[in-house]
Protein backbone atom coordinates (compact mmCIF):
# COMPACT_ATOMS: atom_id res chain seq x y z
CA UNK A 1 0.00 0.00 0.00
CA UNK A 2 2.70 2.46 1.02
CA UNK A 3 4.95 1.48 -1.88
CA UNK A 4 2.09 2.06 -4.32
CA UNK A 5 1.45 5.46 -2.76
CA UNK A 6 5.15 6.31 -2.99
CA UNK A 7 5.21 5.24 -6.64
CA UNK A 8 2.22 7.44 -7.40
CA UNK A 9 3.74 10.43 -5.60
CA UNK A 10 7.07 9.87 -7.34
CA UNK A 11 5.48 9.59 -10.78
CA UNK A 12 3.38 12.71 -10.12
CA UNK A 13 6.48 14.61 -9.03
CA UNK A 14 8.38 13.36 -12.05
CA UNK A 15 5.56 14.45 -14.33
CA UNK A 16 5.46 17.84 -12.68
CA UNK A 17 9.21 18.25 -13.04
CA UNK A 18 9.16 17.30 -16.69
CA UNK A 19 6.21 19.63 -17.33
CA UNK A 20 7.98 22.51 -15.58
CA UNK A 21 11.24 21.81 -17.28
CA UNK A 22 12.83 20.44 -14.10
CA UNK A 23 16.50 20.70 -13.31
CA UNK A 24 18.90 20.62 -16.21
CA UNK A 25 21.20 17.70 -16.88
CA UNK A 26 24.32 19.48 -15.64
CA UNK A 27 22.82 20.25 -12.23
CA UNK A 28 21.58 16.67 -11.89
CA UNK A 29 25.03 15.32 -12.77
CA UNK A 30 26.63 17.68 -10.24
CA UNK A 31 24.17 16.58 -7.55
CA UNK A 32 24.80 12.94 -8.40
CA UNK A 33 28.55 13.43 -8.14
CA UNK A 34 28.15 15.11 -4.74
CA UNK A 35 25.99 12.23 -3.57
CA UNK A 36 28.59 9.70 -4.73
CA UNK A 37 31.29 11.50 -2.74
CA UNK A 38 29.14 11.57 0.38
CA UNK A 39 28.27 7.89 -0.06
CA UNK A 40 31.99 7.03 -0.09
CA UNK A 41 32.54 9.09 3.07
CA UNK A 42 29.61 7.35 4.74
CA UNK A 43 31.05 3.94 3.83
CA UNK A 44 34.34 4.87 5.50
CA UNK A 45 32.48 6.15 8.56
CA UNK A 46 30.40 2.98 8.74
CA UNK A 47 33.58 0.89 8.66
CA UNK A 48 34.97 2.96 11.55
CA UNK A 49 31.78 2.39 13.55
CA UNK A 50 31.97 -1.35 12.89
CA UNK A 51 35.62 -1.36 14.02
CA UNK A 52 34.63 0.45 17.23
CA UNK A 53 31.91 -2.12 17.84
CA UNK A 54 34.38 -4.95 17.28
CA UNK A 55 36.87 -3.34 19.65
CA UNK A 56 34.15 -2.92 22.29
CA UNK A 57 33.23 -6.60 21.95
CA UNK A 58 36.85 -7.58 22.51
CA UNK A 59 37.15 -5.24 25.53
CA UNK A 60 33.97 -6.71 26.95
CA UNK A 61 35.37 -10.22 26.56
CA UNK A 62 38.63 -9.29 28.28
CA UNK A 63 36.81 -7.40 31.02
CA UNK A 64 34.54 -10.36 31.63
CA UNK A 65 37.53 -12.65 31.78
CA UNK A 66 39.27 -10.33 34.27
CA UNK A 67 36.13 -10.07 36.40
CA UNK A 68 35.77 -13.85 36.49
CA UNK A 69 39.44 -14.31 37.27
CA UNK A 70 39.20 -11.75 40.07
CA UNK A 71 36.15 -13.43 41.56
CA UNK A 72 37.64 -16.93 41.39
CA UNK A 73 41.02 -15.74 42.66
CA UNK A 74 39.51 -13.69 45.45
CA UNK A 75 40.93 -10.41 44.13
CA UNK A 76 38.11 -7.90 44.42
CA UNK A 77 40.07 -5.10 42.75
CA UNK A 78 40.66 -7.15 39.60
CA UNK A 79 36.99 -8.18 39.59
CA UNK A 80 35.83 -4.55 39.90
CA UNK A 81 38.26 -3.38 37.23
CA UNK A 82 37.07 -6.14 34.89
CA UNK A 83 33.42 -5.30 35.56
CA UNK A 84 34.14 -1.62 34.95
CA UNK A 85 35.78 -2.51 31.66
CA UNK A 86 32.70 -4.48 30.63
CA UNK A 87 30.39 -1.56 31.49
CA UNK A 88 32.56 0.87 29.51
CA UNK A 89 32.71 -1.53 26.56
CA UNK A 90 28.94 -1.94 26.51
CA UNK A 91 28.53 1.84 26.47
CA UNK A 92 31.05 2.18 23.63
CA UNK A 93 29.32 -0.58 21.68
CA UNK A 94 25.90 1.02 22.10
CA UNK A 95 27.17 4.46 21.04
CA UNK A 96 28.90 3.03 17.96
CA UNK A 97 25.82 0.99 17.11
CA UNK A 98 23.53 4.03 17.29
CA UNK A 99 25.97 6.06 15.20
CA UNK A 100 26.16 3.25 12.66
CA UNK A 101 22.37 3.20 12.40
CA UNK A 102 22.33 6.94 11.70
CA UNK A 103 25.05 6.53 9.06
CA UNK A 104 23.11 3.68 7.44
CA UNK A 105 19.90 5.74 7.41
CA UNK A 106 21.67 8.65 5.71
CA UNK A 107 23.33 6.27 3.26
CA UNK A 108 19.97 4.76 2.32
CA UNK A 109 18.44 8.21 1.89
CA UNK A 110 21.25 9.31 -0.42
CA UNK A 111 21.17 6.03 -2.35
CA UNK A 112 17.45 6.54 -3.04
CA UNK A 113 18.12 10.05 -4.32
CA UNK A 114 20.99 8.76 -6.47
CA UNK A 115 18.65 6.18 -8.04
CA UNK A 116 16.03 8.89 -8.66
CA UNK A 117 18.57 11.02 -10.48
CA UNK A 118 19.78 7.97 -12.40
CA UNK A 119 16.24 7.24 -13.58
CA UNK A 120 15.72 10.86 -14.66
CA UNK A 121 18.99 10.94 -16.59
CA UNK A 122 18.37 7.66 -18.42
Amino acid sequence: MISILRALVFSAALSLLSACGGPDRASLLAEQQGIEQELMQLELLANQMRAQMSQAEWQSFLGGFAAGFGIVGGDGQVALTGAGTVVDAVGSYDAASMNLQQVQNRYNQLARRWREIQSILH
